[in-house]
């Protein structure tokens, strides 16, 4: 097939998954069925093969400059780099030369730009799949469409020019060093809206969503919030859907479960070790993690791994 002037190497899942496990030193997935096949591919990369197919079409068909893949980067030298920077993502290797020798390569190719460079393209993937859709301003849809929530990372603790710890980097929830992202989600598809980050770890939740999240949404619509979103200002009273003793059984239900489907979003990111291990590199690289991962997350949800609906 081509696309312009350049032959764009789309592949099937079967071929995704055999290529990516024939990468792996030690893996020999000759002769074994398709479901220890897809079983060992999971555990490798932290994604169904589909997944991470669909993933691989579309950086291969996008013609966005941040995203658009060289002939080089379609080769399977290509894809070697793009299935280590899903391993990278899901495993955190300890070193470059334990990561390198999963894969039969060199240091210089487990580190550093032929690593970031891949991971800086599934970030900016992510950025076409992370969608405001139309309904979520209309005023004839749900009023209670979306819910918000911060979530935290651990980081390597930054030098403060002057003092020995920097307090308003610090986040509650570790009592250590951390990046705050505020993430939206449709209440009712399995949807990523809205990311803003990294924030200071002891940046409130309400101060990051009245810098960004509040001018979109529209004052007809609410989110389904935690307590940490209580707020006295009177314009912000009615925004938020948060738990109340006098809410009805039904409404109770209703709020605690938009809550714990976000909270299992959240669960879903951290399952890759890159942000749930302490992040050792620069706030910018961690950003293009974040987005990488909640583009893979996206990419499984559009994929038969949806949240579970609110009801």
């Amino acid at each position: 097939m081509r696309f312009g002037n350049i032959a764009v190497r789309l592949l099937a899942a079967e071929a995704v998954r055999q290529r990516a496990l024939d990468l792996i030193e030690g893996v020999d997935p000759k002769g074994k069925s398709e479901h220890w096949q897809e079983n060992a591919f999971h555990s490798l990369y932290g994604s169904p093969s589909k997944v991470l197919t669909e993933q691989w079409n579309a950086l291969c068909l996008s013609s966005d400059p941040d995203i658009k893949l060289t002939v080089n980067e379609m080769s399977a030298r290509g894809f070697r780099g793009f299935m280590m920077a899903h391993f990278f993502l899901w495993q955190n290797p300890k070193n470059a030369f334990t990561f390198g020798s999963r894969f039969g390569v060199c240091e210089r190719l487990a580190r550093g730009h032929p690593i970031w460079k891949w991971i800086t393209k599934l970030a900016a993937l992510a950025k076409q799949v992370i969608i405001w859709s139309n309904d979520l301003d209309a005023v004839n849809t749900a009023k209670r469409i979306l819910s918000v929530d911060g979530v935290d990372f651990r980081t390597w603790e930054q030098k403060h020019e002057r003092y020995n710890m920097d307090t308003k980097d610090c986040s509650k929830k570790f009592n250590h060093a951390a990046a705050k992202y505020e993430i939206a989600l449709h209440a009712y598809k399995s949807q990523v809206v809205w990311v803003s980050g990294p924030h200071r770890g002891g940046k409130h939740d309400l101060e990051i969503f009245r810098e960004g999240l509040k001018k979109k949404v529209k004052i007809w619509k609410k989110l389904n919030a935690d307590r940490g979103y209580r707020s006295s200002e009177p314009d912000e009273k009615d925004i938020f859907s948060i738990p109340c003793n006098t809410d009805s059984k039904e409404n109770h239900e209703y709020k605690s479960r938009a809550r714990l489907r976000h909270e299992t979003f959240n669960r879903r990111l951290k399952c890759f070790n890159i942000l749930d291990d302490t992040f050792k590199y620069s706030r910018d690289k961690h950003q293009k993690c974040v987005l990488a991962v909640v583009g893979t997350v996206q990419f499984q949800m559009n994929n038969g791994y949806p949240l579970f609906d609110i009801g």
